[in-house]
């Protein structure tokens, strides 16, 4: 029983939530009840039920803003809802309550065997859902999107991305600073695609002289140049069967561009001082931090190559522009360096946590990675992560950040970035409960919800709560 899913029954009728708990219980299933709307959202909150039968007519809140204000917190967006509605009960209301986000309805006086169909149908979604969820997850760490952590839309939108995308053999732009993990996403557009038993080969352009780059990418055969003592095979050739990642691409030397656009246009090359045409049986996945458009414009780089190359472009985003996968992020960074360490994953304290949440972190993903490396490292034990253990630059930068919020911008902008700071820490003072803090604040728990939502505060609480 106590493994058993738990069905919370929402009626404000005494009688009817006592009956459909008998109902329930014989089946197995545990059930609690609540009598108003405001009850329901608490009760929904405190015990997390895997079901919500949800009467449309209740006091404080009606079924129709019970569901529009789950809907809302992505918390609960794996709650399954069946409304209950009057036998009488206007048709367009029971539209209205699967729009609003409910996934099925009954109608009362509620027969028991259909109750029962219903309840194992939401049931079981709800469990297939969650498999799927746990198996897509574990194929992403198995193929290499194992460190492309991150929860908010711009990355989800990159994983779709690189989702559409991998299975083809389409030339992929991967643009973004650099540390925002360009060659994580070529690792997983080649584990995902029909070439992963082959090579996946790295070429950073960016690393090599002016007059090595052709040898490199196209090998050479002996006595082609002082030095060519022996035949050598070029990056092209060794990613047969494969992917090649040409990293920072945009630094290609003008006169190498065109061999490269007659590699892709044509898929053959010849080797540096070599008579023998040679095929590239290869998928070509490039990536760049710099503007490609802007180079053409100055004529650093040729316009054919760039559209060539710019079929689906894959932009990253800067770790600034992605705020609520910060802790996210730290909490995964502190997990690996930890086991590696053999050590307890250590916490990071409220004001740690700030300081991480409002630097600007000018080398991404990667500097995060190394600073959590370096708190890890030197923490003690079992102990929390102070702001002590953090660098200089971090520590710094959060007391410039008071000093600007203090004394600079506008009158609007300075009161946001105090009420942004405020509710951050009353949250963190509550456990991140949001019913808790609005209590506490005066505010419904919607209105809470909203700041949160206007703050980018709403996918705190999974990070607050794993740290």
């Amino acid at each position: 029983m106590a493994d058993s899913p738990l069905i919370l029954v929402a009626d404000d009728h005494v009688d009817a939530v006592a009956l459909i708990g008998q109902q329930l219980e014989l089946e197995g299933y545990q059930h609690a009840g609540a009598y108003d709307g405001q009850e329901t959202l608490e009760r929904v909150e405190e015990l997390r039920p895997d079901l919500l039968l949800l009467d449309m007519k209740m006091p404080e809140l009606d079924g129709l803003q019970v569901i529009r204000r789950l809907r809302s917190n992505p918390e609960y967006d794996d709650l399954r809802i069946i409304v209950l509605t009057a036998e009488r009960m206007d048709e367009a209301d029971e539209i209205a309550g699967l729009d609003a986000g409910a996934d099925d309805y009954l109608t009362k006086p509620i027969n028991r065997s259909i109750l029962v169909r219903r309840v194992r149908a939401m049931l079981r979604l709800r469990r297939l859902e969650a498999e799927n969820r746990q198996l897509r997850l574990e194929v992403t760490r198995r193929h290499g999107l194992g460190e492309m952590v991150g929860t908010s839309k711009l990355m989800q939108d990159a994983y779709n991305l690189v989702e559409k995308v991998a299975p083809t053999d389409t030339f992929v732009l991967i643009t973004g600073e650099s540390g925002t993990g360009k060659e994580l996403v070529a690792s997983a557009i080649h584990e995902h695609s029909h070439r992963s038993s082959g090579p996946l080969v790295r070429v950073n352009l960016g690393s090599l002289s002016s007059n090595l780059v052709e040898s490199e990418l196209f090998g050479h055969e002996k006595g082609a140049f002082t030095g060519a003592v022996r035949d050598k095979k070029g990056k092209f050739e060794l990613a047969a069967g494969g992917t090649i990642f040409l990293d920072e691409v945009g630094d290609i030397p003008l006169e190498s561009q065109v061999k490269l656009l007659r590699v892709l246009q044509e898929r053959e090359f010849d080797r540096v001082g070599g008579e023998r045409t040679l095929r590239a049986d290869v998928r070509v996945v490039a990536a760049t931090n710099k503007d490609l458009e802007e180079e053409v414009e100055q004529g650093r780089f040729r316009e054919d190559l760039y559209y060539r190359l710019d079929v689906i472009p894959i932009r990253l985003p800067a770790l600034r522009e992605r705020r609520d996968d910060i802790l996210v992020l730290a909490a995964h960074f502190l997990d690996r360096h930890s086991q590696e360490l053999g050590r307890k994953i250590p916490e990071l304290t409220s004001e740690a946590k700030r300081l991480l949440l409002d630097y600007e972190w000018p080398g991404n993903v990667r500097q995060l990675d190394h600073e959590m490396m370096r708190v890890t490292t030197l923490s003690e034990p079992g102990a929390p992560i102070t702001i002590d253990l953090l660098s200089e630059k971090l520590r710094s930068s959060g007391e410039q950040n008071v000093r600007e919020t203090e004394k600079t911008g506008r009158l609007k902008d300075r009161l946001e970035r105090i009420e942004r700071r405020f509710l951050e820490e009353e949250l963190d003072s509550n456990h991140w409960n949001q019913t808790s803090t609005a209590r506490k604040l005066f505010l419904s728990r919607q209105g809470l919800i909203k700041k949160m939502q206007k703050y980018g505060l709403n996918g705190r609480t999974a990070a607050a709560r794993a740290n």
